[in-house]
This record gives structure tokens, sequence and C-alpha cells, in this order.
């Protein structure tokens, strides 16, 4: 008899965590990083999302109400979704999040991932906390095997080690600089990042000209990304531009810092940059 009860509340424990567990699931999810807002639909968790900013993409039939601009929030709006937690990052306006916070909304704080390895470790706290544990860890190994395929085909390769400008937009040129995710693009490839001694990102075409690199890979959309190359091409003293090596890359995909974006993004620069 004895031994009956202790097995019955074994099971009322266990049933107990597991109901917690389940009540702490997030069920309505305002996302006002689009990295985050795309990070959930990777996760295949979209219908969570109840609030979304007019930056973020999301797939059709996504019902989440734009309650945000890149940097200011509508916060009466958010408050009448109701949310369990609200994702926010540096450019979300502090007195907006604290008001929100007054009200008992959960803010989490989402920074600017420095690294792939930061990208991989936020994404693996997302599933946690939507309760897609399981389908974060298998997106980031795939990720993590696709990319070490490609340092190790790298590594094997032993060619010269070529220099690279990778630009973000264009008026100003702004490089890609040291302690970003978006270098580690150019670190796992084996290449020189021309601008690896800059401490900021913003470069001149004649400090481009003089360091006379191999490739420019152009991080950016539509016809700025045609008429910068254009401009690169008129300087045709450069190596790149002699050898044609100036590439468009779509910003939507290099700037985003989740594992499939990065993944993506650096297959496409393996086939680029030799």
């Amino acid at each position: 008899m004895i031994r009956l009860r202790k097995q019955i509340l074994l099971l009322f424990i266990i049933c107990s965590s597991l109901l917690s567990v389940i009540a702490q699931k997030p069920v309505r999810v305002v996302s006002l990083v689009p990295s985050v807002t795309q990070s959930i639909v990777d996760l295949k968790a979209e219908k969570y999302l109840v609030g979304i900013t007019s930056y973020c993409n999301v797939p059709k039939g996504v019902k989440a109400e734009v309650v945000s601009s890149a940097v200011k929030m509508n916060v009466e709006k958010i408050l009448r979704l109701k949310p369990d937690i609200v994702f926010v990052s540096g450019l979300t306006n502090a007195k907006d999040m604290e008001t929100l916070k007054r009200m008992g909304v959960k803010i989490q704080m989402q920074p600017t991932p420095k690294s792939y390895a930061e990208i991989c470790s936020q994404f693996l706290q997302l599933g946690r906390t939507l309760g897609y544990t399981e389908q974060a860890e298998k997106i980031v190994k795939e990720s993590q095997k696709v990319i070490q395929e490609i340092r190790e085909k790298r590594k094997r390769e032993k060619t010269r080690r070529s220099k690279v400008l990778m630009q973000i937009g264009a008026n100003p040129i702004f490089a890609v600089l040291p302690n970003t995710f978006m270098a580690d693009y150019l670190s796992f490839l084996g290449v020189e990042n021309i601008a690896e001694k800059e401490t900021k990102g913003t470069l001149t075409r004649e400090f481009v000209v003089a360091k006379n690199p191999d490739y420019i890979i152009v991080v950016t959309m539509g016809v700025v990304g045609e008429e910068e190359r254009d401009t690169w091409l008129k300087h045709k003293t450069m190596t790149a531009t002699k050898n044609g090596h100036i590439y468009i890359v779509d910003s939507t995909i290099a700037c985003q810092p989740s594992p499939i974006a990065f993944k993506k993004t650096l297959e496409v620069l393996d086939k680029y940059i030799r």
C-alpha cells in the first residue's frame, strides 16, 4: 500500500512538472526583431506570432499584426494583443520597453550576435523558450555540418589567400569589420578581409583601390547593387575588376543572423571566392 502511494505521488509530481512546462510555453509572441521573426519561421513556430514589425517577412497566412516600424513600436496595440513575450533589440525604444514591463509584459532582449557561434547559441535559446528545442538542435546541427565541410574543403585546397572587400550597401561604403558575425563568412573561407585592421566601417574608394582586392562582395539588393557594381568596374586597375570578380549578395539573407541564412550565404560565397 505504501509502495502504491509512493508511485502515485511520483506520477503526480511528473504530471505537475509537465503541466508547468506547458503553462510556461509562450503561445502569443510579439517579435520586434526581424531576425527573430525569421528564426521563428525557420522553427515552423510562426503560429505563435501575433505581432511583428513592418520589416519582418512571414509566410502568407500568418495573421500577425504589424505593431512597429524598425525602431518605434505601438505600445497600445501590443498591449491589446496580450503577448506572453515580446522580443526586442538594442534599437527598440527604451521608454516603450519600460512601459511594457510596468504593464507586466515579459521582455526578451535579443542582442546582435558577434559570431556564428553566438548565432547558434541564440537560436538554441529561442528554441528552448518556444518549446522547440529538438527542432532548433536539428537546424543548428545541419548548419554546422555544412559549414564544417566547407571549411575543411577550403583548408585542403590550400590556395593563395585572396583579398576580399565585403561591403554592406553603398554611399557610403561600409565594410564588414572584425568581431561581427559577417566577418566569420570571410574567416571561415580562409580569405583576407581588407578591412580587418579597421575600427570604423566606412571606407573611401581610394582606400579600397589602394588595397587592390581580388574580390568585391556587395551585400545589398536590387538596383543599388547593380549601380555599385558598375561603379567599381570603372576602377580598371583593381584585380577584382580585371578578373570580373565583383558579386552581389542578397542582404536579406547575408545580414540575417540565423543558422540557415548563414549557411546559405557561406555556400554562395564559397562558389564566388576562390
